[in-house]
């Protein structure tokens, strides 16, 4: 593949720091909102990501909709700093297995090869997603 998705790389360091300024202004009410519209855009963006995984769909269909995924994640990431820690690691761990399946798409115009990989990484993170999503109270 040519291109590399997005990686996530100092999450920790990011987290801790939106959670010292979230602290700083925002109620918990406020906070468990952004966590919430956070979460739907995340669950949205994984729908998405789980429908364009077919034989028929291009390399850069399946990049379009994984660069969606990744912003959503990144927002969620960072909404939840606080929230449920234990089950955003199970979601990063699950997302950075599917990050590694989307760059191991081959370069041509179809997903016919690596397409269980693709549906199996997706549905992980379904999963962790959920197990998170649990835990919220949206």
């Amino acid at each position: 593949m040519s291109r590399s998705p997005r990686t996530l790389t100092g999450a920790l360091a990011i987290g801790a720091s939106l959670a010292l300024l979230s602290g700083c202004g925002s109620s918990p009410e406020e906070n468990s909102a952004e966590l919430c519209s956070a979460a739907a855009s995340f669950e949205s963006a994984l729908n998405d990501f789980q429908e364009v995984i077919s034989p028929e769909a291009t390399t850069e269909e399946v990049r379009s909709r994984w660069d969606a995924l990744q912003a959503a994640y990144q927002d969620l990431e960072a909404e939840g700093a606080d929230v449920a820690q234990d089950r955003m690691d199970g979601l990063e761990t699950a997302t950075g297995q599917l990050r590694s399946a989307v760059a191991d798409v081959p370069d041509e115009a179809t997903l016919r090869q690596g397409i269980d990989s693709l549906r199996n990484e997706a549905s992980d993170v379904r999963s962790a997603f959920m197990e998170l999503e649990d835990e919220l109270t949206c």
